[in-house]
């Protein structure tokens, strides 16, 4: 490929090609300041976490993982698939603002009990 080799078995070459073929044709586009904002922005207005939004707020592809939009909004990876940044903004579209917590309070007070010396015991 980098013009340094005039001849290479045929079953190489093959396997090459077909190598070359399988990978994905999804389009990358570069992840600027205003991506990351976006990302940081959506996760503020609604309350919704990386983790929490892939799990409940889909479709999502299978391939998408909350570690990898942590490191878009966080600067740390630099491209991505076009496809799963448009699956991310769609998700977070659908979300109303202030969302962050689905559980709601007994009697207006969470139900909580006391953890004594003997309930650490257990």
């Amino acid at each position: 490929m980098a013009g340094s080799v005039s001849t290479v078995p045929e079953d190489h070459l093959v396997y090459v090609q077909d190598a070359w073929a399988a990978l994905p044709t999804d389009r990358w586009i570069e992840i600027d300041e205003a991506v990351r904002r976006e990302l940081q922005t959506e996760r503020l207005r609604t309350g919704v976490g990386f983790v929490r939004l892939l799990k409940e707020f889909g479709p999502l592809p299978d391939d998408l993982s909350p570690q990898m939009v942590h490191g878009w909004a966080n600067g740390a990876v630099k491209s991505v698939r076009r496809r799963h940044l448009t699956a991310v903004r769609r998700s977070y579209r659908k979300i109303p603002d202030g969302c962050q917590n689905t559980r709601r309070p007994v009697d207006g007070e969470w139900e909580r009990i006391e953890v004594t010396p003997v309930l650490r015991r257990e």
